[in-house]
């Protein structure tokens, strides 16, 4: 009877012991663990029957591949990483396709204040080739928007205003004016920087408008208007947009 037993229990131990679970009846792996870890010491990786696998070094992180492979890599991260802000998102547009203003000498009704949260009026025009969807996951943000582009006239002194909008409201808003002399330009900067936005997609654009435009006098913006002293590539509108979110 008792040899009995034995040749029993021989039989059903490699079933018994060939997947361990802790916290689990049906363990999938070798070692299935469902709960809560506790390492007090090291994680060795890649281990084999002839040697003890490597336990990293001091600022590695555990990486994979796609053959199932885990292994310590140093990812180099700068100081005061997972502290601050992380960057996770990155997008550069540019565009030969700008706008173009014929001058309509409405001073009166175009020349006025802008208020942060304002819808866009008519007379405004966008840049739609930089327009750019976004995703916010962290509820502590900051996103910086920089455009540069270039403003010319054909005739005679013009203002104008370009804008950031977030979700076709204006955040941000710079005027500038072209001095009178036919292909005079100048070089328009924005650097706009947008705190805490809320979670999900929001849509960044970029758009300008007449202030005070002269008749018979036409502005263009992220184009040339005399190619005597410029062209579309030099004329161009860039833009630079990235997200920061504290983990």
């Amino acid at each position: 009877m008792k040899n009995k037993i034995f040749i029993f229990l021989v039989a059903i131990s490699p079933n018994l012991f060939s997947q361990i679970g802790v916290g689990t009846t049906k363990p999938h792996t070798d070692l299935d663990i469902n709960g809560t870890t506790n390492v007090s010491k090291e994680i060795r990786l890649n281990g084999t029957d002839a040697k003890i696998g490597a336990a990293g070094k001091q600022g590695d992180l555990i990486s994979g591949n796609a053959l199932n492979n885990n292994f310590w890599k140093n990812f180099d991260l700068p100081e005061g990483f997972l502290e601050g802000m992380v960057l996770t998102g990155s997008y550069v547009n540019s565009t030969i396709n700008g706008v173009s203003f014929p001058g309509q000498d409405k001073s009166s009704e175009f020349a006025v204040a802008y208020n942060k949260g304002q819808a866009m009026a008519s007379h405004w025009k966008e840049l739609s080739d930089l327009n750019q969807k976004i995703k916010i996951v962290k509820s502590v943000n900051l996103v910086t928007v920089s455009v540069q582009t270039l403003v010319q006239t054909d005739n005679q002194n013009s203002s104008f205003a370009c804008g950031i909008y977030l979700d076709d409201k204006l955040d941000f808003v710079r005027l500038g004016t072209v001095n009178t002399g036919a292909g005079n330009y100048r070089t328009l900067n924005l650097n706009a920087t947008l705190l805490n936005m809320g979670l999900g997609e929001h849509t960044i654009k970029f758009a300008c408008a007449e202030r005070n435009i002269p008749i018979g006098t036409t502005l263009n913006i992220g184009k040339p208007i005399i190619t005597t002293n410029l062209n579309n590539e030099m004329a161009k509108t860039s833009s630079v947009i990235l997200v920061l979110e504290k983990p």
